[in-house]
């Protein structure tokens, strides 16, 4: 299995709403948790994968609010590569 690049999104673009909207249909939405909350993208050398968004909801209580893998890219274990380390980011912040 090939191994992602996660890190912290830079201001969003095209390439990250088309992610982000793969599971949530609502760029108002999206638009608003992504100003709440973190924002990480997955890289496979040069290529955008995949994203999440880790939004605090109370205290000790950190939610995936949105995570997808880019629809090519499907079905090669990312999207398990992307929860384990949304776990230790929410871990890591306590």
């Amino acid at each position: 299995m090939q191994k992602l690049s996660i890190r912290k999104a830079a201001e969003p673009d095209e390439a990250l709403y088309e992610l982000l909207l793969l599971a949530d249909p609502s760029k108002e939405i999206v638009d608003d948790y992504l100003v709440r909350g973190e924002c990480y993208t997955a890289w496979t050398s040069d290529e955008l994968a995949g994203v999440y968004v880790l939004l605090q909801t109370r205290p000790k209580t950190i939610e995936i609010v949105n995570i997808a893998v880019k629809e090519s890219l499907q079905n090669r274990g990312f999207g398990k590569q992307l929860v384990q380390d949304a776990i230790e980011k929410a871990r890591q912040s306590g």
